[in-house]
């Protein structure tokens, strides 16, 4: 007991003169860059310059698509314009974006400028986020069939509204749901 008091008190004083041995104001402090502009760089569900997506139905839902709010992808960003630059934060901001199934792709890309600030583009891509469920099945002599409707990305605001119709020998039933994510500190809600 007397060696484990005697080892901490000595340890306690080596950290205490390693501190005070520390020449205070020799070294200039070390300080992150700090973020200046934030640009969004969104892009469409099909890429109309790629030939092979260059065709009616394609710009047909371009055109039926609305695009991901900036907003929407703003909120989700755990750095904004005048705060420290930190890589693990745009990479954790980068899982958080990639998180989303309106997203086909996601990446931030960092640019530093020569009067040391960092500026960041965020390039996302969305997805077709409407889409169809259907199912039919037989079980013990019964039938159940289901159809539905799910839109992920509600007029562009990262919102989620279903609709589903069940049906079997017994009943049949209608749901809607709808469900948006809100930011919470550093993770998300489901309403």
């Amino acid at each position: 007991m007397h060696r484990f008091i005697a080892l901490s008190l000595a340890m306690a004083i080596t950290v205490a003169n390693a501190q005070v041995a520390r020449p205070q104001g020799d070294e200039p402090a070390v300080q992150s860059p700090i973020i200046g502009e934030i640009t969004l760089e969104k892009s469409d569900v099909f890429d109309l310059s790629n030939p092979e997506e260059n065709n009616a139905l394609y710009r047909l839902a371009n055109r039926l698509h609305i695009i991901t709010r900036d907003d929407v992808i703003k909120k989700q960003l755990l750095l904004q314009s005048g705060s420290a630059y930190s890589e693990g934060l745009v990479s954790e901001s980068e899982r958080t974006l990639h998180q989303n199934r309106y997203f086909y792709d996601a990446h931030i890309r960092p640019t530093h400028r020569a009067d040391g600030t960092v500026d960041l583009t965020v390039v996302t891509r969305d997805v077709w986020s409407l889409g169809p469920d259907l199912s039919a099945s037989r079980s013990g002599g019964e039938n159940r069939s289901q159809i539905g409707l799910e839109e992920v990305n509600l007029l562009g605001r990262g919102q989620t509204v279903r609709f589903t119709h069940e049906e079997d020998e017994e009943r049949r039933s209608n749901s809607l749901e709808f469900s948006t994510v809100t930011s919470v500190g550093h993770g998300y809600r489901y309403i």
